[in-house]
């Protein structure tokens, strides 16, 4: 598995400002938690999102993106015996590739700047809200609750994810509470700053660079929420990604809190080496076409890590969300359930997706995954 890195706008921050970040970090889906390890030894991952692998620019590109905005269109780029190129003509012979990776550099641009400037204006609200209170930073995140980590939920933890590994539970149950208690501090860190932003009226008001918002086409594609809305949410998602999975968690929160405000369509991106995605999103695009997405949608989820490829593979899951199993066999091989996986993944590229979750608001690429104080900016 591989991730996207997170960088601080800061260097060196402090123990508090750190926890701002992580929390901030939490909320937007930039990177999670390290997940529990049995091993000691083993490094943290900071892991968010499931990417594809991309290759580095070849040396010349790198030379030609150096030069671009330093060398002037008239000059002489290349000469042999009888002739020469000029600037411009290599700009209009790579007109289009360069056009594309114009946008692709806005794109990352504009969410590590959107990234960053959510970090520095929570470190700056909650800085705000210690001087008012007449408290050190340090103090008042140490006045936020958290839960006592119950026996419940270690069992629960080591049920899911470390009782195949054949590590005796009463080994790893210090060390479980231990993540537990710190995946709950940040937590309600990061619900303390929706709180502060929300009192405090908190937007962002950095404009996107021209021509980066996507303009997706959304016909016949599952959503909740009404057509008109003045949000649209659009996730592109993978069925056989855990991060995916967690997002329909907040996803129902963004549908609690704004039932006619936020729009949320579900577009297919399902990533090359996870055997069984593609037939996840083919047997979900079927399942759409009896009216049963979304029964299909949780239930593929919540069975994402044992997901198996093919009709055969999918039938089970069809059965059980009641589907017609012979109108779902036949869409299921057709070749038009397939097509309009591939248009998804078509558009999610030309929009600048490499991994899932990816979220779009109104058109615009969000860093992470929003919270519903998130979706209170664009709301207002």
């Amino acid at each position: 598995m591989t991730t996207r890195s997170h960088r601080s706008a800061q260097s060196g921050p402090t123990h508090w400002s750190r926890l701002v970040l992580v929390a901030v970090a939490s909320v937007l889906g930039t990177y999670a938690l390290a997940p529990f390890s049995s091993s000691p030894s083993s490094p943290p991952a900071a892991t968010a999102m499931t990417t594809q692998a991309t290759p580095p620019a070849p040396p010349a590109l790198q030379s030609a993106q150096s030069a671009k905005g330093t060398t002037r269109p008239d000059e002489v780029v290349a000469r042999w015996a009888g002739g020469e190129l000029r600037y411009a003509d290599l700009q209009q012979h790579a007109k289009e590739r360069i056009a594309e990776l114009k946008a692709a550099h806005d794109r990352e641009l504009y969410t590590l700047e959107q990234s960053a400037l959510k970090t520095l204006m929570a470190q700056r609200i909650v800085q705000q809200e210690a001087e008012r209170l007449g408290v050190s930073p340090e103090a008042l995140l140490a006045r936020v609750k958290v839960p006592k980590v119950t026996d419940a939920q270690k069992r629960a933890f080591f049920e899911e994810n470390l009782v195949d590994e054949g590590v005796p539970f009463e080994k790893v149950k210090a060390e479980i509470a231990e993540h537990l208690k710190d995946e709950q501090r940040t937590q309600a860190i990061a619900a303390m700053l929706d709180e502060l932003e929300s009192q405090a009226g908190a937007t962002l008001l950095l404009s996107p660079p021209p021509g980066i918002v996507a303009d997706f086409d959304l016909d016949g594609r599952a959503s909740l929420g009404p057509d008109d809305a003045k949000v649209t949410v659009v996730v592109f998602e993978d069925f056989e990604c855990p991060f995916c999975a967690e997002t329909r968690k907040t996803i129902k929160s963004w549908r609690e809190r704004y039932p006619s405000d936020v729009r949320v369509v579900f577009m297919h991106f399902p990533l090359e080496f996870h055997a069984a995605a593609k037939s996840a999103a083919i047997a979900a695009e079927c399942a759409r076409r009896q009216g049963k997405f979304w029964p299909m949608y949780d239930r593929l989820f919540d069975h994402h890590d044992k997901l198996a490829s093919g009709f055969d593979g999918m039938r089970p899951h069809g059965e059980k969300v009641g589907l017609d199993m012979t109108a779902f066999e036949a869409c299921f091989r057709s070749d038009d359930a397939a097509d309009r996986i591939e248009d998804d993944i078509d558009q999610a590229e030309d929009a600048g997706v490499e991994g899932t979750p990816s979220v779009f608001i109104n058109g615009l690429p969000f860093d992470g995954v929003p919270s519903v104080s998130d979706l209170a900016q664009y709301v207002r």
